[in-house]
């Protein structure tokens, strides 16, 4: 039931005394849940006709629960009853505890159609009415978290607020308002203290303007704070729980890269090394579960989330550029490759595939018909070896800690915390390459073995924002690994949004089924942008950067408060809500205002639109003085101001000088319909910079590369110059490499059409990397104006 806690210290002070007194001693906020009861005979409810799977799992509680609209607000009204509010979502482990000790329970059921309206909401499908309530909880309780529940009068404003209760904490609040509520002098001082939460619940989701200006020297000083809360030991920025910083890491490479610095590499690396070699990374079947219980990155939550992975798989590969370590490739690889395998519809596009899934259960069935937490994951020594047989199975139980005793509840979950795969090969007078290659072919039999197992259930409902980080890390995966799959994927899901999920134009939030929610917010927008950009980076289709412009557009009409210099989560005529929430804090995922600061930046640059760029820094000036007071709620808007100050990272137009590397192509101002003709890429390298060659001495590391962009036009041969062997410092081996200004001379030949294109468009694909950095991969489109072309 864990969210993000809030870092910012800026809770309102809200004088709920009474509350206080009322509820004292309901408000069970332990995870020690009481035995479920028996499952209750089934019913229907109005949820049946929801498309969420969440909403969907409740259908047949006995609770008589109504989704969020209009219906529920005019019954609380008409019968002058309070509301109570439930928010969760399909994987999360606590909902499914709190739906089987309460509301599929007939006593607490009875409770709450007699004395209340119960409203169930997706957290997902609705973002809006959840920031808005759980700003409420947090308000009144300092913590927050789901399963959500609060209690609202009719009027919707909240009055009081919890997350998980066990049954019988349950029923005695149950109780207890009901009583409030019904005695005038209690309800009265109810409303009035439901009044002050909702005017403290719009001060604290929509800000006033910051007094500021952003600049450069505001970068520095926000990294070293987020530095002091590093945990030295097991990496992270925080005791236990842990979750995975994906955007906090993203910013110090990105500090990095620019300056080095290897206090800020070190964090970086020890967090990716420590994750990736815990619990909370499958290391059966790859991709990462929702976070930490325990400090050492173990014993997970075992939900998968699409964003999560999405984020990690990202920043895996951003390290993997910047210090060539092979195991960051290793995990973004196989985490991607999960997303593909298990997260994606397999349907045909013209069928409404192609578009990725939001989560897996944190649960699977136990063999009792009981859901358990963690089941599909865990091991024994003995199941282990039933698959692998006694060799293989002692080795793999070895080096992945598989053992009688087990980590999880007599069970273990595979991790190789004890030592890298690089010391058991020392220890077994191996190389890492050889143990790894057999590793891999064990944890593919076991994963295969693992799918006969009971699977954890699918929220099979597809997010716009999430597609969008999505399609982010497959593109970035494509240009750095050169898998076309990763390609195919990312331009399959954007054509699936661009085509299922926008209605005149607009983004809509979710699609399940061939049905949508018309609802679309900011993350939609900004994130879905931001992914079609990596697109067009990667490929250099000029379609991605097209659609990319016309969804930041939009979002800017949409979004985009110049009075205030803000985006707002929610657009203009979106639903009347308590509050129209801004903010620019992160949470799981970066906040929607720092993506689309992100998105209008690297888009300014591309097509050269100055005034997307003033709407960018006019939202970085909003935010400017938030950024030096709480550096640690806003990694996502820092990255933004990073990128902002730094055009070299990797936000090159195509055909333009990027960073170190300097490109330009030449050939004929006329061409022969049908006979072949040369054309010339010349590279200018900085000195102290070098690229990879086109057949590197590492077959991981980007190569140098050459080839038509698309148009009439077809490469025959390509004539690369020789190699230079340097030595590094970041290969212990020397390297192939290009310096200087070497050139790249191509034969091509006209193809059908030739005869009405006007220029020739060439791909250049190339890493710039010094002694010891690489920077991003580029990929950019170099122009030949064609004067004539003969028949």
């Amino acid at each position: 039931m864990h969210r993000y806690p809030s870092s910012r210290g800026r809770a309102a002070s809200v004088a709920l005394a009474l509350l206080a007194a009322l509820f004292l001693g309901a408000a069970a906020w332990a995870f020690q849940g009481a035995k479920a009861p028996a499952r209750a005979p089934k019913h229907t409810n109005r949820l049946s006709k929801e498309t969420s799977p969440y909403l969907l799992q409740h259908q047949h509680n006995p609770v008589d629960w109504y989704p969020w609209g209009p219906e529920a607000f005019e019954k609380a009204k008409r019968e002058g009853k309070p509301i109570f509010l439930s928010v969760g979502y399909s994987s999360c482990h606590w909902c499914h505890v709190m739906e089987r000790e309460s509301f599929e329970d007939e006593g607490i059921a009875a409770q709450l159609n007699a004395d209340f309206v119960p409203i169930k909401v997706d957290r997902e499908e609705r973002p809006d009415v959840d920031e808005i309530y759980m700003a409420a909880v947090q308000l009144t309780t300092g913590r927050g978290g789901w399963p959500m529940s609060t209690f609202l009068t009719p009027e919707a404003k909240p009055f009081y607020g919890g997350t998980y209760f066990r049954r019988d904490d349950f029923a005695e609040l149950l109780r207890k308002v009901k009583e409030a509520w019904a005695k005038p002098e209690t309800r009265q001082q109810l409303e009035e203290g439901a009044e002050r939460l909702a005017q403290a619940i719009g001060q604290a989701t929509a800000r006033a303007p910051d007094a500021g200006a952003v600049t450069p020297a505001l970068l520095e000083p926000a990294v070293r704070s987020l530095m002091e809360q590093f945990d030295p030991k097991e990496g992270g920025f925080s005791a236990a729980p842990k979750f995975p910083p994906a955007t906090r890491l993203s910013l110090l490479l990105a500090q990095h890269r620019k300056k080095p610095d290897p206090e800020l590499l070190k964090a970086v690396t020890l967090t990716l090394d420590r994750m990736a070699r815990g619990g909370l990374y499958d290391q059966v079947g790859g991709g990462f579960h929702r976070y930490s219980v325990d400090e050492k990155w173990l014993v997970p939550h075992f939900e998968k989330m699409l964003y999560d992975n999405a984020l990690l798989a990202t920043v895996y590969l951003e390290a993997y550029q910047t210090t060539r370590k092979p195991d960051y490739r290793r995990v973004a690889v196989e985490t991607l490759d999960f997303v593909l395998r298990e997260l994606r519809d397999p349907a045909p596009a013209q069928a409404g595939g192609g578009g990725f899934w939001s989560s897996l259960d944190a649960d699977s069935d136990g063999g009792k018909g009981e859901r358990e937490e963690g089941k599909f994951y865990v091991w024994t020594p003995e199941q282990v070896i039933a698959v692998l047989g006694k060799a293989d199975g002692a080795l793999f139980n070895r080096v992945y800690d598989v053992t009688p005793a087990g980590n999880f509840e007599g069970h273990s979950i595979p991790n190789r915390i004890a030592k890298p795969v690089e010391a058991w090969a020392r220890e077994m007078k191996t190389s890492p390459e050889a143990l790894w290659k057999r590793l891999d072919a064990l944890r593919a039999k076991l994963r295969t073995a693992r799918e006969t197992r009971v699977r954890p259930p699918l929220d099979d409902k597809v997010l716009a924002n999430w597609n969008g980080l999505t399609i982010r890390a497959l593109a970035l995966g494509y240009d750095v690994t050169g898998e076309a799959r990763y390609r195919q994927a990312a331009e399959t899901a954007a054509e699936f949004l661009l085509s299922r999920m926008r209605k005149d134009g607009k983004l809509v939030h979710s699609y399940r089924k061939g049905r949508t929610q018309p609802q679309a917010f900011l993350e939609d927008y900004s994130f879905v942008t931001v992914g079609l950009l990596e697109l067009h980076r990667a490929t250099g289709e000029a379609r991605w950067l097209k659609e990319a412009e016309a969804l930041a557009r939009g979002m800017v009409t949409d979004f985009w408060d110049t009075k205030t210099g803000t985006f707002y989560s929610t657009p203009r005529g979106h639903e009347t809500l308590l509050a129209r929430p801004s903010s620019p804090d992160d949470n799981a995922t970066p906040s929607g205002q720092s993506m689309a600061v992100l998105a209008l930046v690297r888009l300014s640059r591309r097509t050269g639109d100055a005034g997307l760029r003033a709407t960018a820094q006019q939202a970085l000036d909003h935010t400017a003085t938030s950024m030096k007071r709480f550096p640690a709620a806003m990694p996502g808007m820092l990255l933004a101001t990073h990128t902002y100050f730094t055009p070299d990272d990797g936000d090159a137009a195509p055909g333009k000088a990027a960073g170190p590397v300097a490109a330009v192509a030449s050939g004929p101002a006329s061409v022969r319909v049908g006979q072949e003709f040369e054309a010339t890429v010349r590279l200018t390298i900085q000195p102290g910079w070098h690229i990879n060659a086109q057949k590197p001495s590492d077959p991981s590391l980007v190569p140098t590369q050459v080839e038509a962009a698309g148009g009439p036009f077809k490469v025959v041969s390509a004539a690369y110059p020789p190699a230079q062997q340097l030595k590094l410092g970041i290969s212990p081996q020397p390297m192939a490499v290009y310096t200087g200004k070497p050139e790249i001379r191509l034969k091509l030949k006209p193809l059908p059409g030739a005869e009405k294109a006007a220029e020739l468009r060439l791909r250049l694909r190339y890493q710039a990397c010094d002694d010891q950095v690489c920077q991003r991969p580029v990929e950019t489109v170099l122009t030949v104006p064609l004067k004539r072309i003969m028949e």
